[in-house]
Formats: structure tokens, sequence, C-alpha cells
């Protein structure tokens, strides 16, 4: 998890550019296809590097790779387009619902490595 955990900081906070963050309530904006596909391409690193601890290869081993950063793409994407569409913009972090939408949307983001890594250890 806490590999998940790290990336998911290196994607939002660290390789996130403004212009994703203003353009992730557009569908299909290239910025926001770019910032989900990183997020992809991290967690089939962090899936990679598990699969070689573990001393598993092979077709399987790359099917899982790929699947997990291409359901990290699609979950992200979704996530970050329905929080920039649905949230209002209004709500700033002096408000306690701006906190309960953050909270959310890390939730939800938490819970979708959990079940990455329930995937991994089937």
């Amino acid at each position: 998890m806490t590999a998940f955990l790290v990336k998911h900081y290196l994607g939002d906070y660290v390789m996130q550019t403004s212009a994703m963050v203003s353009k992730k309530a557009i569908f299909f904006s290239p910025e926001g296809l770019t910032h989900a596909a990183i997020h992809g391409a991290l967690s089939s690193l962090v899936v990679c590097f598990g699969l070689l601890w573990v001393g598993a290869s092979g077709s399987d081993a790359i099917a899982l790779t790929l699947g997990i950063g291409f359901l990290d793409f699609v979950i992200h994407y979704l996530l970050d387009v329905a929080k920039a569409r649905y949230v209002p913009s209004s709500l700033t972090p002096e408000t306690q619902l701006h906190w309960v939408f953050f909270g959310l949307d890390q939730l939800l983001h938490n819970m979708t490595y959990i079940f990455f890594i329930v995937c991994f250890l089937n």
C-alpha cells in the first residue's frame, strides 16, 4: 500500500501541472488524459516491481501489470473529472465542505489501491 500512496503523491502533487488541474472538468482534454496516464503508468511500475519482488514473471504478470495500469488510468480519470465537474469551485479550504469532498476523493483513490492489492494477491 505504501508504494501506491507514494505513487499517488508523485502523480497528484509532484507531476501534476496547473494546466492539468484547470482542464480536468473537460472530458477528454489532453491535460486530463495525460494526468490519468501518468497515474496508470506509475501504477504499472508499482505492480511490476511488486511482481519482480515476489519472483513472478510470464504472460500473467505482464497482463496484471498492464491491466492494473489501465484500470488506474480509467478510474483516476473518471474520479478527477467527476470531482472537477460536480464539486462547486466556490468551496475554499476555509469551508468544511471543501475538506469533505477532498477527503472523499482521497478515500476513493485509496480504495482503488486496496482493490489493486487484492487483485495482486490473487
